[in-house]
């Protein structure tokens, strides 16, 4: 499973080094469209002037370059002349029968598993040759008819026949992860809450197990024997996905699901997210003794060793759980906040499922247990290089790698450390090609080579992730024909990053004809095989051209999403963000309504990044404006927001309460967005408080009585109310501030709570407060109980976190000896 294919060493060494000199690509690009209409035969040039052609319809910013019209010329050659030929083929079938029994079904009085046993036996037989392929209109009634059954079944109830139903949105070719997520948190609410059936507690567990098994095969080729399988990815797969994700996410939520959507590394990312309540609505139940049997923990252990990987490498906020089912869900509210309460309660039984020594894990069979030193050792190389390359230092880049390569050619565990996961060995590569040092390169597939570990897809998209770092478009081609002739599976992240690095090393021409060519490709594929596991362009490669090309000139970006909406890929959220930013930049208030209205036509909801990028360019700039001028400026994003349609939530109000706090003058902004939340009969959210109180502490001295007043204003009578950082925050303020024993008592019920302070920072705070009154039993307990803690976790020793000066505060009052190596 995820077995990567390879190219041999010499062919990969080889492309490394070799320019594409024979493509002469300056002459050619500004001459591609002349030579196309030179060469052309009769019928060629008829074609050119009868199909749909890429073009500009003017833009506010002026007409195009030359480079740029041979661009878009360029792209019409690729894409525009089998466009109206290589539609997928329509039914020749009569389907307003069909039409008229799908509509009389919709509304007929019979329960959910006789409308789908009526649909399989009356109306699939008449549509299979065509069923992915539906008449709009027929798809709409199919689609309404299997919500109807969905719904009945949620409503019901009803357990068994839910993976018929999936497979039947599968044959027509409707992505159903949220219906799928709304079974398995069907399955889930029905052992919780212990409704009166005739179904035993047994039968529902193995449909739940079934549910999932059949969710671990969508999108695969299944092998003889696998129909019955749980099929997970491959724990290194997982692991790296989880590192690779964490470099591109600053919000902490959306960080938190990129890394629980590794262990589903099989599914698309948006149909990953969508199964997270189901996800964790499964680890609970099964985390229940008084529910579930240890043999459905067996069956399941692939997949809650993957959970137990992910919960490894993140800490969830306090809030995560409710974030999770506060999404707009296919499930009646009422049920969702019953799983929601299950879940949170439930979440340390599911902590201690999830250890190492635990019985489920027998079932796993045997696993190498890595040196310790070894692994972290590897882990602080790793690290090094991280910091030296994020700040260009060749110097140290070149001091880790030779010290990197002494230990691995000493260390036959390191070897074998680097062949089971050779993410390290990756990230060498793309930091030697963005350095443009081909001799380390060279180096560093040598070390490879004798450690037995093959070149992947990986990495080379590592290659040319580094290569378009330094913008070197020609090795990112070079090395992408040695791909082509080896006949290696290229998949839709190289693909990106080809066609990124290509547009980004100014060879926007190229970047469009590959980004036509994969398109051709995929076509191709698939009328040979419907189940091609040929890459087909996404969403994600639009963005990365609209990216790069929105800046020579915003409406050629827009004609290539509106060519990707031709070819069924509609944009997503990140799409808009990309060229909101812009428009914003252009200081373009009617453009920016105009998009925010688009988002809403396209069913989407505007995410952390669509608020992040209006404040900061909106409100980002206005330091040192009047109160008067900073109201009107939030009150024109909301304007903006109402105007087109769409509604500001939590989300919304938490991100401009942090973007205005920290500004002069914003009292009265401040009170103007906590107005329009009461006004929208929005509660305050325990997030939204901390940002008041972190308001409040930051002033000199701390506002105490402003945190009081925020206490007795919110009814925060203990910390059973909000969540872990209001509470360290407070802690943190009331020792600063000077109240030492309300500070010590809220560290205490936090402690007693099982929720012991984490925050260096507010523990630093905390700590200082306590030696500078001379409180010694107290400052020792702080440190001994901090200690405990961090010990029980397996910190890494040679983590930053033990380098915090809490720690140089505790050693130099003689509270704490490190034994640490």
């Amino acid at each position: 499973m995820f077995a990567p294919r390879t190219v041999c060493l010499r062919c990969a060494s080889r492309a490394s080094s070799t320019a594409a000199h024979n493509l002469n690509h300056g002459a050619w690009f500004t001459s591609v469209a002349g030579q196309a209409e030179a060469t052309a035969s009769p019928q060629q040039a008829h074609r050119r002037q009868t199909r749909r052609h890429f073009t500009p319809r003017g833009s506010q910013s002026g007409p195009l370059k030359p480079a740029e019209e041979a661009a878009v010329a360029l792209f019409n050659d690729v894409v525009g002349a089998k466009h109206a030929t290589t539609a997928v083929p329509s039914s020749h079938l009569h389907l307003w029968e069909v039409t008229s029994a799908v509509q009389a079904l919709v509304h007929k009085d019979i329960g959910a598993v006789e409308k789908l046993e009526s649909f399989k036996t009356d109306i699939l037989p008449h549509i299979t040759d065509s069923a992915s392929h539906l008449p709009k209109h027929l798809n709409v009634n199919v689609r309404n008819l299997f919500a109807s059954i969905y719904q009945d079944m949620i409503d019901t109830g009803q357990l068994a026949r839910g993976i018929e139903l999936c497979e039947a949105f599968k044959t027509l070719g409707i992505t159903s992860y949220n219906y799928n997520n709304g079974l398995v948190m069907n399955i889930c609410h029905a052992l919780l809450s212990e409704a009166e059936s005739t179904v035993s507690r047994a039968d529902v567990f193995n449909e739940l197990l079934a549910m999932w098994k059949y969710i671990s095969q969508l999108g695969r080729k299944l092998k003889p024997g696998e129909k019955s399988k749980l099929i997970v990815p491959e724990a290194r797969d997982v692991v790296h996905d989880i590192k690779a994700g964490r470099t591109g996410h600053t919000v902490r939520k959306d960080l938190t699901t990129r890394i629980f959507a590794a262990v589903l590394l099989h599914l698309p990312f948006t149909g990953a997210k969508q199964l997270m309540p189901g996800l964790f609505a499964t680890l609970a139940v099964l985390s229940d003794a008084r529910l579930a049997p240890q043999a459905a923990r067996e069956e399941l252990a692939p997949l809650l060793n993957l959970v137990g990987i992910a919960l490894d490498r993140v800490r969830m906020p306090e809030d995560y759980i409710s974030s999770l089912y506060a999404a707009d869900l296919s499930f009646p509210p009422a049920k969702v906040a019953q799983i929601q309460s299950y879940v949170a309660d439930q979440w340390p039984q599911v902590l201690a499922m999830l250890s190492p020594e635990v019985e489920w894990r027998s079932k796993l069979g045997p696993v190498a247990t890595p040196e310790g030193n070894t692994s972290k050792k590897l882990a602080t190389f790793h690290r090094h290089l991280r910091l030296a390359n994020r700040v260009r230092d060749i110097g140290g880049i070149s001091s880790v790698w030779v010290e990197f390569k002494s230990y691995v050619r000493k260390s036959s565990t390191a070897m074998q450390q680097l062949r089971d996961d050779p993410e390290l060995l990756d990230y060498w590569v793309f930091v030697w090609c963005g350095a443009r040092r081909p001799n380390r390169l060279h180096e560093t597939l040598e070390i490879m080579a004798e450690i037995g570990v093959q070149p992947s897809v990986k990495t080379y998209t590592s290659m040319m992730h580094g290569w378009k770092n330094c913008k070197d478009a020609e090795k990112i081609e070079a090395l992408w024909n040695q791909l082509v002739h080896s006949g290696i599976h290229l998949d839709h992240i190289i693909w990106t990053e080809r066609i990124s690095g290509l547009i980004e090393g100014g060879k926007p021409q190229l970047g469009l004809r590959a980004l036509g060519e994969m398109m051709e490709n995929w076509k191709a594929a698939y009328q040979n095989d419907p189940e091609t596991t040929v890459a087909r362009p996404q969403i994600e490669v639009i963005n990365a051209v609209i990216s790069g090309i929105v800046k020579l000139d915003p409406k050629a970006a827009q004609e290539v999403l509106d060519w990707a909406s031709r070819e069924g890929i509609e944009p997503n959220i990140r799409t808009y963000n990309i060229l909101l930013q812009q428009v914003l930049r252009r200081s373009s208030p009617f453009e920016v309504q105009s998009l925010l209205k688009s988002i809403k036509d396209h069913g989407l909801h505007p995410d952390a990044a669509t608020f992040t990028i209006l404040l900061e360019e909106v409100i980002g700039t206005m330091q040192d404006t009047s109160s008067a001028e900073l109201v009107a400026s939030v009150l024109d994003i909301f304007d903006d927001i109402k105007a087109a349609g769409l509604k500001a939530n939590h989300e919304t109000y938490g991100k401009m309460l942090y973007a205005v706090a920290g500004l002069r003058n914003s009292d009265a902004a401040i009170e103007a967005i906590q107005s329009r939340m009461r006004a929208d009969n929005f509660s305050v959210t325990p997030q939204m408080i901390t940002i008041l109180v972190e308001r409040a502490s930051s002033r000199s001295p701390p506002d105490i009585a402003a945190i009081e007043a925020l206490i007795q204003q919110h009814k925060l009578t203990s910390v059973t109310q909000g969540d872990q950082t209001l509470w360290e925050r407070i802690m943190s303020a009331f020792a600063w501030g000077g109240n030492i024993e309300r500070a010590l008592e809220i560290f205490r019920e936090l402690e007693q709570a099982g929720r012991p302070v984490t925050s260096l920072s507010c523990l630093k705070d905390l700590l200082h407060a306590l030696v500078k009154a001379q409180k010694w039993e107290d400052a020792q307990h702080v440190v001994a109980s901090v200690v405990r803690y961090k010990e029980a976790s397996r910190e890494d020793p040679d983590s930053r976190y033990w380098k915090h000066h809490f720690w140089y505060l505790a050693r130099q009052h003689g509270l704490w000896t490190p034994n640490r190596a």
